[in-house]
């Protein structure tokens, strides 16, 4: 995600820039929707408990950043 973030931006348009950063949440998003509802391998309860844990991290690391690796 940072590498995405600090990639240059020369000669690109301004929706450009952000192609690459709603690529990867995408990937995320859907590696997880395919663990909960297709493979059934992943519980309700699991990914809000880890939502939770990335938030906890977040706030306690003073980072803004919201994609902290679980």
């Amino acid at each position: 995600m940072k590498e995405a973030v600090n990639e240059e931006h020369d000669g690109k348009r301004k929706s450009e820039l952000t192609w690459k950063i709603h690529r990867l949440h995408w990937e995320k998003n859907r590696f997880i929707f395919d663990l909960m509802y297709q493979r059934k391998v992943m519980s309700r309860e699991l990914v809000s408990a880890t939502v939770l844990y990335r938030d906890l991290l977040a706030c306690t690391s003073g980072t803004t950043d919201v994609d902290v690796a679980i």
